[in-house]
């Protein structure tokens, strides 16, 4: 069936379901009742806003509501009489109100609340106390264990990336691209593609590789207000958080009760020449940054302050360089290796992202609210540049003949030291130059419409969305911008590498052999040109129903069902030429003059540049120089080619009620997942090298002209209990236990298999792979400071099964239907699969606070801090336990630390961020073990209010040119260095 009918059916038959239960609501809410109501607004008299998940108490009856993104709540079915309302909210003073209920009426009692911090010192302190009050209210009054924080919690974030803000939080990581932007995080262990990420509750497009993961990188804070982490998924919510989901939340315009309000930023990302960077940022310092955003209430259709608007645009280049280096090493547990594969590489990239939000908020009636939201946003990486220079040789060790000289084809000289190399000048012996010129978009669409409706003691809601990520890698193959991959290599030098000053940037100097910067020397042996994209797409509708019981313990019961398609498209046509083997073949390029790069400057050593776009140009207009290899692009148009498509269908029911200090939770969801995939496998015999040499095209389709579909399914209950005890006004205690899984990624889902007759296996991949599974258990304390701040404790532990490994599975058997239409009888397949266990446990601790009760001026200073552990182990499917150490990506600990001082117009703020040693490639060879090493990050900002709307400040993120390195027994493998990084701005609002 179509996707968009089947969409369009299931959000019909859903709005169709609420307009009669709205309706039958709506007369039902007509008739005259014994009993009444007590409704109203909470709002925060010093910044005009109506307050969400402000709690509002009848002291009288125990009952508790708490208000909603509008700051409205309501009170049904009271008994005539009167009663007090006790209305409280974190950072605020607490306001009290006498209301007097008669049978069949409705009561409005608004509150307005404040706070002597507001009045003294609003022109500093405001806004930043504002979004840190909101947050900590919504982790206050959450059902289960999750973080809150707001997008200027920690003042700006230094490029605009809302991972900057995620790590740190208590429990969560994040892992750096070669840019230096955060790119991923993992909650509690879990791998970023075990997690989910929303916006206003609606999935997003995953637009990381061929996984589920959600690159964080290309899409701006600026669109957001505040960032949820619910670490412990309650039945009406997706089941795909292992470690927790990640929800980019935008307020509700209808909370704002005072005029409009416009914000905005202005900021350079400045690259001064001292401060250390690659050659070619410097060549290109300066790049901008803007974010505005507005927002309003209008009175249309004969209502009051009913329709509200919020628009957000944000421009950014966040050009960036960086310098890595990577040196392969014998395969020895001593630190006495040789070093035989080294490499020095420049990254440039001039990252341009253009973002739009907006969202209208319409107030139909009292109990009845429509929602429109939608975001464009695009990630557009035009100029991604990387120069590589690699000397590498064989793996062997000369012997020293009776004249004390080196004999034999050994290439390394048997003099090595744990920090000096010697290579003699063999055939083997060989300097490779390498310029990759690509650019790569990523664009992000999402449109989602729902409405509410609150009537008496039913609250019926329902959404649909859709959201799209298109990511394109291009280097002109559809008549985009020009570029490609030009590798070159130089053959017979003689080098010795020394590591002693420095393992980032080992001392390289050539000994013998022709000379490495002369470009006549060179031999081109490659040009590449990628042309591939994937669309991913999400479809989402949901509705929940939820009905409040006027019992002597408060009590609500709440349904519903979700509906979410996903679909993964991918296109591949790439190409290869290889030029002929002949030394100076493309000396006659114009761009083999100077430019300039760390190996280099480092060293004092000049090497040949081709800029790749003028090999391209070439390729363009020498065709008869650069012979295509046919073979290649033919396979290249089914290889990569493929789709797959997921239908989720859920339903779910839980029911909460009040004892006393004690809220529980309970409730149990259903899910039930149905897989197609569509592609090409290679043919049983593959074409002779004669046949492609005679005819490339046609071996290249009979090789891989072999389409498959192949399909799967699975379901699982998600049951699940909350509770949460409130010992005191101050402090809570939480105990959760819930269930929730991890679904394989696209990419293992697709038809592909490869075959080897000499040894009778079969490799392939499965679209029936089931999801990982997850039983948590949470526990924790909750401390709540007056007015604002927070210490939090928590332990948990995650009890994981059918973890996704690759393995023998058996034997194919014969017939027709043994899944490779008869082929390959008793041959042994080998695949991905469910199987292994595995436990994860560990604690986090957590603390923020303000020190109001200090003395002036220390009572600007605000600090946090926060710090986990984890630790795991299990089998993983394997004959053999793993514990943590060799777990691949899972990161043990972090540390978060923070200070900030506000006085008067100035407000300074350090932060420091430590992420533990972690495996990021595992190996069965102890000596081929290599891990990221731990790293720490300092960032710093200063700000200066000049006048209410306009406020200077000066970040500046990794002080220390803090290095993110690999490393294995032998030493330092790899060392990304990405700089440190300046931003000058002003920003206000008014």
């Amino acid at each position: 069936m179509n996707v968009s009918l089947l969409f369009m059916r299931h959000f019909v038959r859903l709005g169709i379901a609420g307009a009669i239960l709205a309706l039958a609501i709506e007369l039902s809410a007509q008739t005259p009742s014994p009993k009444g109501n007590i409704a109203g607004v909470v709002s925060n008299t010093s910044t005009g806003k109506f307050l969400e998940g402000a709690t509002v108490a009848i002291r009288e009856l125990s009952r508790t509501e708490v208000t909603d993104a509008t700051g409205r709540y309501r009170f049904v079915d009271l008994p005539p009489g009167e009663y007090t309302v006790v209305v409280f909210y974190t950072g605020l003073e607490e306001s009290r109100g006498t209301a007097t209920v008669a049978a069949g009426t409705a009561t409005t009692l608004n509150f307005e609340l404040n706070s002597a911090v507001y009045r003294l010192d609003a022109f500093v302190v405001a806004g930043e106390r504002e979004g840190n009050a909101a947050s900590i209210t919504r982790q206050r009054t959450a059902d289960s264990v999750k973080h809150v924080v707001a997008l200027d919690a920690f003042g700006n974030l230094a490029n605009d990336n809302a991972g900057e803000l995620l790590l740190r939080l208590p429990g969560i990581a994040g892992t750096h691209d070669l840019d230096g932007n955060i790119s991923t995080v993992s909650i509690r262990g879990a791998a970023a593609n075990l997690n989910m990420v929303t916006v206003d509750g609606n999935p997003m497009a995953s637009n990381f590789g061929d996984s589920r993961s959600f690159a964080l990188r290309s899409i701006s804070g600026a669109l957001f207000d505040e960032i949820e982490v619910t670490k412990a998924p309650t039945p009406d919510m997706p089941a795909d958080s292992i470690g927790g989901a990640i929800n980019f939340k935008s307020a509700s315009p209808l909370d704002l009760k005072g005029p409009r309000r416009i914000s905005y930023s202005a900021t350079v990302r400045w690259a001064p020449r001292w401060l250390e960077n690659v050659p070619m940022a410097h060549d290109h310092p300066v790049h901008p940054v803007i974010k505005l955003g507005a927002r309003d209430v209008f009175s249309v259709g004969g209502g009051e302050r009913n329709l509200g608007v919020t628009v957000n645009l944000f421009y950014s280049e966040n050009a960036s360089g960086g310098f890595t280096g990577t040196n392969a090493y014998e395969n020895t547990l001593s630190r006495r290796a040789f070093l035989y594969d080294f490499q020095s590489r420049d990254i440039f990239n001039n990252r341009k992202q253009k973002s739009v939000s907006a969202r209208f908020d319409y107030r139909f009636s009292p109990v009845s609210t429509f929602t429109l939201g939608a975001i464009l946003n695009e990630d557009d990486q035009p100029y991604n540049r990387l120069i590589i220079f690699r000397a590498v040789t064989a793996q062997t060790v000369a012997a020293i003949g009776a004249n004390g000289q080196p004999t034999g084809t050994g290439a390394i000289l048997p003099n090595y030291t744990e920090a000096f190399t010697q290579v003699r000048p063999l055939n083997t012996s060989r300097v490779v130059l390498t310029t990759q010129l690509f650019g790569f978009n990523d664009r992000q669409r999402q449109v989602n419409a729902g409405g509410r409706h609150v009537f008496n003691r039913a609250e019926l809601t329902y959404s649909a969305a859709h959201s799209q990520s298109k990511s394109i890698l291009d280097t002109g193959e559809n008549g985009g911008r020009e570029g490609g991959d030009l590798d070159m290599e130089l053959r017979g030098i003689g080098w010795t590498v020394d590591r002693g000053a420095s393992e980032e940037y080992p001392t390289w100097t050539q000994t013998e052999g022709p000379d490495i910067s002369n470009p006549a020397f060179y031999t081109p042996t490659a040009m590449a040109r990628r042309n591939n994209s994937k669309l991913i797409e999400t479809w989402t509708a949901r509705g929940d129903l939820k009905y409040v019981f006027t019992s002597a313990r408060p009590a609500t019961a709440k349904t519903g069902f979700n509906f979410r398609r996903q679909e993964m498209r991918r296109n591949n046509a790439d190409r290869q030429w290889t030029p002929p083997a002949t030394a100076g073949v493309l000396s006659g390029l114009n761009n083999y003059e100077r430019v300039e790069t760390s190996f280099e400057s480092k060293l004092g050593r000049q090497i040949p540049y081709v800029d790749a776009a003028d090999a391209a140009a070439d390729l363009r207009n020498n065709p008869g120089r650069w012979p295509e290899n046919i073979y290649y692009a033919t396979t290249r148009t089914f290889i990569g080619n493929d789709r797959v498509r997921e239908d989720v269908f859920a339903g779910y029911g839980q029911g909460q009620m009040l004892f006393g200090p004690l809220k529980a939770l309970a409730g149990v969801r259903y899910e039930r997942t149905d897989v197609e995939s569509k592609g090409f496998v290679a043919s049983r015999v593959l074409s002779t090298t004669a046949q492609r040499n005679a005819n490339p095209g046609a071996a290249g389709t009979a090789d891989y002209n072999n389409r498959r579909v192949t399909t799967g399914a699975y379901d699982h209950w998600f049951p699940g209990v909350y509770l949460t005890y409130n010992l005191t006004r101050q402090l809570q205690f939480r105990a959760n236990w819930s269930n929730s899984i991890g679904r394989p990624g696209f990419s293992t889902l697709v038809p592909s298999f490869s075959v080897n007759p000499a040894t009778e296996t079969v490799n392939a991949n499965n679209a029936g792979l089931g999801p990982q599974k997850s039983e948590n258990w949470d526990a924790g304390f909750e401390y709540y400071f007056e007015p604002v701040g927070l210490f939090s404790a928590n332990v948990f532990r995650k009890n994981l099964t059918g973890f996704i490994v690759t393995g023998t599975v058996g034997t194919i058997e014969s017939g027709p239907n043994n899944g490779f239409n008869g082929d390959y009888s008793g041959y042994t397949l080998t695949s991905t699969f469910n199987g292994g266990t595995a436990v994860i446990e560990g604690f986090e601790i957590g603390y923020q606070q303000r020190f109001e009760f200090l003395p002036k001026p220390f009572s600007g200073l605000t600090a946090f801090a926060n710090y986990t552990w984890l630790r795991t182990e299990g089998d993983y499917g394997e004959s053999t336990a793993r514990s943590t150490t060799d777990v691949l990506n899972f990161i043990p600990e972090t540390i978060n630390l923070g200070v900030s001082f506000a006085y008067r117009r100035l407000v300074a703020r350090v932060m420091w961020n430590e992420t533990g040693q972690y495996l990021n490639s595992y190996n069965n060879n102890p000596a081929l073990l290599r891990y990221t090493s731990r790293r720490a990050m300092l960032d710093a900002s200063v700000s200066y209010r000049l006048h209410k709307a306009w406020t200077a400040f000066v970040d500046v993120r990794n002080i220390t040119n803090s290095v993110r390195s690999w490393e294995r027994a032998a030493g330092m493998t790899n060392s990304y260095i990405f700089f440190t990084a300046l931003n000058l701005g002003v920003k206000g609002e008014f």
